[in-house]
């Protein structure tokens, strides 16, 4: 693909070929002296819409403040006991009957949070938009992996607590050595949990060569006009559909960062820097991956609006993992190839994802169903909701789409 962005023009070939030796340019990325990858605060606009604009990614500080993660910690623990009865926030031992949470959160602290104000502006920022919807999504906790602390501290933004004793635990030099002394010493014991790992991934929440092939809007609002939100997925499917090339829309995913998360090993969030303003030559020269993708969607395996890339690709040689303060909002273009690195670590990683859409994006009567079963799921989630709700601000009941752009 050939771009003029001064002239917004988009040359688009059709050829699709199989080369192993292409690669994205790379590009290099700046960490501040604490180890975390560079960040903005909310006020210096100008700067991250460069950064995201050049990388397909930025991190704005400060979008929570400490309460506001905290409550939300809480709310995530609230919320897996109020699925397993087993589980104890102190008994590690008890996590492995962790919930799989298949279905978007309605809870007063996860509704506030997506109708922060901070969120709201920058979003509205980078979109050049004001109608915006956000979607309903779900919350992430990684669990810790190796010398897991028993009992296990309270987890807050900047892991104190755990760091605290992990920081006593290493002054000895050898696992047997450390563990008797800890238990000596603190009355804590370490274990491993290497089953609780996730491998190494990358993905885009897309699928690039329908993105490139596609020359109207027609697929997408025939597949917009079928939901009707009476099943949770909706919520989900609304998500991954960036149009086509033509179109040339933006879509920016993100997530709410709840604790810090710097650490070597302690995982998270990776992806490719750059990657967004190269994904059509990308997506030309991989087309054992189109054809791939094509066995794949015929079959009907799983969610084909995903592409999930093979760990032997180049890629995963160019990939950084995005480090961020508690509190921060991580943004990423849908077009920015990004994945998951597994924990190696005592500290845990909770966060929130989140989308905001521009309120043209689905038609008029999916966003009345989608206010419906927004309203209905927040009355049975709450117990006081016409209250929460009444409280609210006119521009936060838009956001959450219980009241419709007009």
């Amino acid at each position: 693909m050939n771009v003029d962005h001064n002239h917004n023009k988009l040359i688009v070939e059709s050829e699709f070929k199989e080369d192993p030796d292409y690669c994205i340019p790379k590009y290099e990325i700046q960490f501040d002296p604490e180890g975390y990858t560079l960040s903005f605060s909310i006020e210096q606009q100008s700067e991250y819409l460069n950064f995201f604009k050049t990388f397909g990614f930025v991190i704005i500080r400060d979008v929570l403040n400490k309460k506001e993660c905290q409550s939300t910690i809480d709310d995530i623990w609230n919320y897996i006991q109020g699925k397993s009865n087993s589980i104890k926030c102190e008994n590690p031992k008890s996590w492995d009957e962790w919930p799989v949470i298949t279905s978007p959160i309605f809870t007063r602290q996860a509704l506030m949070n997506r109708s922060n104000i901070n969120i709201y502006n920058i979003y509205s920022f980078l979109l050049n938009r004001y109608d915006l919807y956000i979607n309903h999504e779900r919350y992430s906790f990684v669990r810790p992996t190796k010398n897991v602390p028993h009992p296990y501290p309270l987890i807050t933004p900047h892991l104190k607590n755990i760091n605290q004793i992990t920081n006593t635990a290493t002054t000895t030099t050898t696992t047997t050595t450390t563990t008797t002394t800890v238990e000596e010493k603190e009355n804590v014991m370490f274990l491993d949990y290497h089953h609780w790992k996730t491998e190494k991934n990358l993905q885009l929440d897309m699928n690039p060569f329908k993105y490139i092939e596609e020359k109207d809007d027609t697929k997408r609002q025939h597949f917009f006009s079928k939901l009707d939100y009476k099943q949770h997925l909706d919520f989900f499917k609304e998500n991954n559909e960036p149009g086509n090339l033509l179109l040339n829309e933006s879509h920016i995913h993100g997530l709410i960062n709840l604790t810090d998360n710097n650490y070597t090993d302690d995982g998270g969030l990776i992806l490719v820097p750059g990657s967004s303003n190269h994904l059509v030559e990308w997506a030309k020269n991989n087309l054992k991956l189109k054809q791939h993708q094509e066995e794949y969607e015929e079959k009907d395996i799983g969610n084909n609006k995903i592409l999930r890339i093979p760990e032997n690709n180049a890629l995963y040689n160019q990939t950084i993992r995005v480090t961020a303060r508690a509190g921060s909002l991580i943004l990423w273009d849908t077009k920015t190839i990004y994945g998951y690195e597994s924990s190696n670590t005592s500290r845990p990683h909770l966060t929130q994802s989140l989308k905001m859409f521009h309120s043209d994006l689905l038609p008029k009567q999916q966003l009345e169903y989608r206010s419906k079963q927004i309203k209905q799921l927040i009355e049975t989630n709450d117990s006081d909701s016409v209250s929460f709700i009444s409280n609210l601000s006119d521009l936060q009941k838009k956001v959450l789409g219980l009241n419709l752009w007009s």
